[in-house]
């Protein structure tokens, strides 16, 4: 009879333990947007950036930034898909690097996190490069002019 107790128990916990864990991911697939267009912030001309930018060529590039704790994404334009888990690195304020498409290819793209809302970017030669952050519950995106740098 003690065994059938214990087994009960365990079950209840696995299934308390289950429920907390998918309540606080539902939490993180509910947020604010806020998309702005920014001058080049944070990126200084050096000879590693420059190379890092000339390996990607003419690609749209998405940087997820800071914020991102084991949080699923979902990044898409007209030709590529890549979904993955990530997580930000707190020294460097970096979780991940997307390359997609060519530009000449690529107009508009899209990316979700934990499944939540879809948002869409229109990119254009001087908007290819977009960093995104997630600050509390707002995902914070930010189109830039130029590639950015991480030191």
């Amino acid at each position: 009879m003690e065994i059938k107790g214990i087994r009960m128990r365990y079950v209840l916990l696995m299934a308390i333990m289950s429920y907390c864990f998918c309540s606080c991911a539902q939490l993180r697939s509910e947020y604010e947007v806020e998309i702005r267009y920014s001058p080049i912030r944070h990126i200084i001309p050096s000879k590693t950036t420059e190379k890092s930018r000339k390996n990607y060529g003419d690609s749209v590039l998405v940087f997820f930034e800071e914020g991102f704790d084991k949080d699923y994404i979902t990044v898409t334009d007209s030709i590529t898909t890549v979904k993955d888990v990530i997580t930000s690195n707190s020294s460097l304020g970096f979780a991940r690097l997307v390359p997609l498409g060519r530009l000449n290819n690529t107009k508009t793209i899209q990316f979700s996190v934990n499944k939540g809302q879809t948002i869409a970017i229109d990119i254009n030669m001087k908007h290819r490069y977009v960093a995104i952050n997630f600050v509390k519950n707002k995902i914070i995106v930010e189109i830039l002019d130029g590639f950015p740098y991480y030191d």
